[in-house]
């Protein structure tokens, strides 16, 4: 019997999600304007999936099609645009680092579009050319055609990886971007001898979402290749407030800016996280090498191709992911001039305000008060580091930078956010967290445990040797 099969994902965002267009920072939209995710991207990171399961190499080949030694085998399935359905869409704003001096690089700022948490994606999964058992004594189709069962276990691999965020959408996964849940699964059945359900697969789209739900835990599944993670946290406080020069839509004061705001909480983005801590180990790397015979050029070439092993590039995927910092326990800063009354009797303004200076005269801007919130509070600074190629009982070169970073973070060396020279952004943590694999460490910020820096030593051992294995590649 001829059938096709579509299943139905709708799923559901977990965190901020983009799909981004040949310009950098938009989003991909229909001819009538609306957000669209195209079938491609979402192909694109199914396949990448499967790379990362237990699953044979010619399964792959004949469910999602590629290059073989002799020709190009045209894939087995169908994959639909993404109906997107969100409650509006999210400018994100930020401003690129300058990799010399650490600060924010002059006339580069860049906006981000992209969906919110609980936007919801819908897009079809189809085969027309599955094999039934029937048809197994064909070898010819047997080669090239695709299992019903095969594609059900597949579709179940994608759906578990939904589930557990290993399967991440669109851009931006390393800062946190891409995670979905599964609001529902379902499969359509078309018997493409009947020329009513023929017609119906062609021509109606909306027909192929109907069927019957799937409980997508009952399904068989390849297993995960076996893999390994670190996971770095850092509990602490801003104790004199932090700031962020976003700006905010206060109805008291048009240019109020301050730290981004959602679900009712501050929070500072992964972006921000990401870009200092990416600075802070580029200068790392830059004095391990300040004693060879480097010009600046190969320096800064060494530098970056290391730096793209950790936080990708766009070459190769980045191991690491960052979360947002959610504050807690907030506070705004506030200032007290209640002696200044106002003419108009109105109550005289309580937060910060400072004038923004002309570097050229050192004298102030004419009009040129700058008002800004600043938030104390409590957060937790998350990351976590892959390890899909490091062997059991291997320390990872990449540990040691990371705790290292985190640990002048924690002891207010590195400060977080804008307006850094007035002591706005120092973080105040005890201990650096770290799960690598089940056995768990707690470095202090400050003076380590004699334990602690045994291991520490160890680990800087290992990043001296990745440093140096392949300080020759420049060419």
């Amino acid at each position: 019997m001829n059938r096709a099969v579509t299943y139905q994902f709708t799923i559901r965002a977990v965190t901020p999600a983009y799909f981004g267009d040949s310009k950098q920072g938009e989003l991909v939209r229909n001819a009538h304007g609306q957000p669209l995710v195209l079938g491609n991207a979402i192909g694109g990171a199914l396949r990448d999936y499967l790379n990362r399961n237990a699953i044979p190499e010619e399964l792959i080949l004949k469910s999602m099609g590629g290059d073989q030694v002799s020709a190009f085998k045209e894939s087995n399935l169908y994959i639909s645009d993404g109906i997107v359905v969100c409650s509006d869409e999210v400018v994100k704003e930020g401003t690129a680092i300058d990799p010399q001096y650490g600060s924010a690089k002059d006339k580069h700022k860049y906006t981000l579009y992209h969906f919110p948490e609980g936007s919801e994606i819908t897009f079809r999964i189809e085969s027309d050319e599955l094999i039934e058992l029937i048809d197994l004594d064909d070898s010819s189709k047997q080669n090239d055609g695709l299992l019903a069962s095969e594609l059900e276990q597949i579709i179940g691999t994608w759906a578990e990886g939904l589930d557990t965020r290993q399967l991440r959408l669109g851009g931006q996964k390393s800062n946190g971007f891409g995670a979905f849940e599964i609001k529902e699964l379902r499969k359509r059945e078309f018997r493409l001898d009947s020329i009513e359900e023929l017609e119906r697969y062609i021509f109606d789209d909306r027909d192929k979402g109907k069927g019957i739900s799937v409980d997508w835990k009952t399904l068989n599944r390849f297993q995960p290749k076996s893999s390994a993670s670190v996971t770095f946290s850092m509990n602490g406080c801003f104790p004199y407030g932090v700031y962020q020069n976003f700006k905010l839509n206060d109805p008291s004061c048009k240019d109020m800016t301050g730290l981004l705001y959602k679900q009712g909480k501050y929070y500072i983005p992964s972006t921000s996280l990401k870009g200092l801590i990416k600075n802070e180990i580029r200068l790392l790397l830059k004095r391990m090498k300040t004693a060879e015979a480097m010009n600046a050029q190969e320096l800064d070439e060494f530098v970056e191709h290391k730096c793209a092993e950790l936080f990708g590039s766009i070459d190769q995927r980045g191991r690491l992911v960052f979360s947002d910092a959610i504050l807690e326990k907030t506070r705004l800063v506030e200032i007290d001039r209640n002696t200044a009354s106002k003419k108009d009797g109105t109550k005289a303004e309580t937060c910060p305000v400072y004038i923004k200076i002309d570097r050229l005269t050192g004298g102030a801007y004419s009009s040129a008060l700058k008002h800004q919130q600043e938030i104390q509070g409590e957060t937790n600074i998350r990351l976590s580091l892959a390890l899909d190629d490091i062997a059991d009982g291997e320390l990872s070169p990449y540990i040691f930078p990371l705790i290292y970073v985190l640990r002048r973070i924690g002891a207010g060396d590195v400060p977080i956010g804008g307006r850094t020279v007035i002591g706005l952004g120092q973080f105040a943590a005890n201990m650096v967290e770290v799960d690598a694999g089940g056995e768990r460490w707690s470095i202090e910020t400050n003076e380590l445990s004699d334990r602690n820096r045994n291991w520490l030593e160890a680990c800087y051992e290992s990043f001296k040797g990745w440093c140096n294995e392949d300080a020759a590649y420049v060419v």
